[in-house]
């Protein structure tokens, strides 16, 4: 998952980032990054990382700079198609020292500026530091799986993955905006650019922002919603074939990775689908992770256990009761950062931390 944070001094003259703040942030989002940590700092501005450790274990910590250090990136997230990009890259000249995903970003940014943006098939939300023009970009992959909050205050700006980040920030406050709290309770959820309090911003999917000294600009979408036009024409059986060629290539590419990979297993519609499409990929099989509850009208653990057999799973079920629930919400709730309605996040959050 990885987290990532920053601070950038609006005001000319204006104090130094302040290390024991950058640190303070990156130990409330530590959760996120378990393998490693590292930050960087000038006069200017300071970006950490904490990362889980994905592609390139070894080689791939943060942040990462370009040689002449002028940028640098701190990264969340994973880039699906990012072989593609690096060859396209190397073709052109460029020459890698890892083989993550995060330098990939950064290459592809130096080369094609936000251009890159909509070529990334991915989740992920990243900081580009570009130290001569004193530029950070903040960017959110199209569908916002990858969050990332940016505030100011005494004419310093902070950004992080969680808002939590800001608690120990002298002069952040937590205050509930009243209008993101009355979407919140019409449509059970804010909208995309909706933190649920009074001065923290919250990107919205697929959007960048530019931050200079000056202050932040609007935010700007790079990935706008389009949808193709049907085909008359069209057989049922052409679209069933491009539905599942979209989703056998989504997984495939998900799939990239120096760490095993395991499937979540609800014994629905969906993960049943992948499950099918994973037995083709790892006839060795693979592993899955599913919950079981104690209320028969709620436990789907039969149907798991069918499609864990039928597609060579080795399925892991942890059985989640109601107590289990009540005792885990307040953590759940910490890490949602939004306010909630009902309890369904709750098996999900413990089913994350089980796999953990």
């Amino acid at each position: 998952m990885c987290g990532i944070a920053g601070i950038l001094s609006l005001s000319e003259g204006g104090r130094p980032p302040v290390k024991d703040d950058l640190i303070a942030m990156m130990a409330r989002i530590g959760h996120r990054g378990p393998d490693a940590a590292g930050y960087m700092r000038d006069r200017h501005a300071a970006l950490g990382s904490v990362r889980l450790s994905i592609l390139d274990v070894a080689g791939g910590d943060q942040p990462i700079r370009t040689e002449d250090g002028r940028y640098v990136i701190v990264f969340n997230g994973e880039i699906y198609n990012y072989i593609e990009l690096r060859e396209r890259l190397i073709d052109q000249g460029d020459r890698f020292v890892s083989s993550t995903d995060t330098e990939v970003v950064l290459r592809a940014w130096v080369k094609w500026g936000a251009a890159i943006l909509e070529k990334l098939n991915g989740a992920f939300a990243f900081a580009i530091y570009d130290r001569k023009n004193r530029k950070v970009v903040l960017a959110r992959d199209r569908y916002g799986k990858r969050p990332i909050y940016y505030t100011r205050v005494n004419g310093t700006l902070y950004f992080a993955s969680e808002a939590k980040g800001f608690l120990d920030i002298e002069g952040i406050s937590f205050e509930t905006d009243p209008a993101h709290l009355a979407t919140v309770l019409g449509c059970w959820t804010p909208m995309p650019d909706q933190s649920c309090w009074r001065g923290i911003e919250i990107l919205p999917p697929g959007h960048s922002v530019s931050i200079t000294a000056v202050g932040a600009d609007t935010p700007q979408p790079f990935a706008p919603l389009r949808f193709a036009e049907p085909k008359p024409s069209d057989s049922k059986q052409n679209v069933a074939k491009r539905t599942r060629d979209a989703i056998t290539e989504s997984t495939r590419l998900r799939l990239r990775s120096d760490v095993s990979v395991g499937l979540y297993l609800s014994g629905g519609l969906d993960s049943s689908i992948i499950a099918a499409i994973l037995s083709d990929m790892l006839p060795q099989g693979f592993r899955s992770y599913s919950v079981s509850f104690e209320d028969s009208h709620l436990d789907e653990a039969p149907y798991q256990k069918i499609v864990a057999q039928r597609f060579g799973a080795s399925n892991n079920s942890l059985p989640v009761t109601a107590r289990d629930i009540c005792a885990a919400f307040p953590d759940a709730v910490y890490h949602a950062e939004i306010p909630v309605f009902r309890t369904a996040f709750v098996p999900m959050f413990l089913l994350s931390r089980h796999v953990s």
